[in-house]
């Protein structure tokens, strides 16, 4: 039995001092979920039930919704979907291979001018993304890039890489230079000896990273609806088709929403070990 803890006067089980955080906690999940809950619930309902004047919790669940998205041939989402992970899967591993060997250069060598490199790689990361679409489209339309997957993998690449130099730069540094040089005395080169130690030591950062800012690839909507019209479209803008000018089609919207989430949420949960490891891999060092 839980010893008594006395609170002014009153003697009471040891585990209810916990009960306020876990209160708290089970508050925050509760408030961070339920939309998340009604938009799965929401495209498993009809139209009657969505529009009813009051919330319905239960219901007969449809999967009408999810033929009509995945396998209608006007809908189209299906392309959309595969045009996201392609994009996104590319993306993610061309930002790795360009911010791998700029934070790497950074967390090694010393060199004039890398604190004010240091500060341009953030600066142009913290500039609006809207501020590039003009010169951008000029460019892509000279090259005929507009409504293609490169046009997209580009800026994804070129957007994501100074966020992840900079995650990749701590990271690289937590790996000590002395296993670098000792597989450079045993005969690899530089480019070597980074991919064989450096990559494998930091790779719980470099996965972290490359969750982050896969992410965040497969979330942007601006470039996807400036850049493309129909053979690249990725999934967001799926989403943003729906809202008509007089009536919204919750339920489809509700399953489009839904499939946006999955990939994310998977790669999410199967990868959170590598997620912590490489998040908190630099306060442990």
């Amino acid at each position: 039995m839980a010893a008594p803890v006395s609170v002014q006067g009153r003697n009471l089980p040891s585990w209810t001092r916990g009960a306020p955080r876990a209160a708290a906690v089970v508050a925050l999940l509760a408030w961070s979920l339920f939309p998340i809950l009604w938009i799965v619930l929401t495209s498993l309902k009809t139209r009657l039930e969505i529009l009813a004047d009051e919330p319905v919790f239960w219901f007969t669940p449809t999967l009408d919704a999810y033929r009509r998205t995945l396998f209608s041939p006007g809908a189209g989402v299906l392309s959309d979907l595969l045009n996201s992970v392609g994009i996104t899967m590319a993306s993610t591993v061309a930002t790795i291979l360009v911010a791998g060997l700029a934070a790497y250069s950074l967390a090694r060598f010393a060199f004039r001018g890398k604190g004010p490199v240091l500060t341009f790689i953030l600066a142009s990361r913290l500039l609006p993304p809207i501020s590039a679409v003009i010169p951008l489209f000029l460019l892509f339309s000279t090259f005929g890039l507009i409504d293609t997957h490169a046009a997209l993998i580009l800026v994804y690449t070129a957007l994501n890489a100074p966020f992840a130099a900079w995650l990749l730069k701590s990271f690289f540094e937590g790996v000590p230079k002395e296993l670098e040089e000792a597989a450079e005395l045993d005969g690899c080169s530089a480019l070597g000896a980074f991919f064989r130690v450096t990559m494998r030591l930091a790779a719980p950062g470099i996965v972290a990273t490359g969750i982050i800012t896969g992410n965040m690839a497969w979330n942007e909507f601006l470039f996807a609806f400036m850049f493309t019209s129909v053979d690249a479209t990725t999934l967001p803008l799926a989403l943003a088709e729906l809202k008509g000018g007089e009536q919204i089609a919750w339920q489809d919207l509700g399953a489009r929403a839904t499939l946006l989430m999955l990939p994310a949420l998977t790669v999410g949960l199967w990868s959170q070990k590598y997620l912590v490891s490489g998040l908190t891999a630099g306060s442990l060092k």
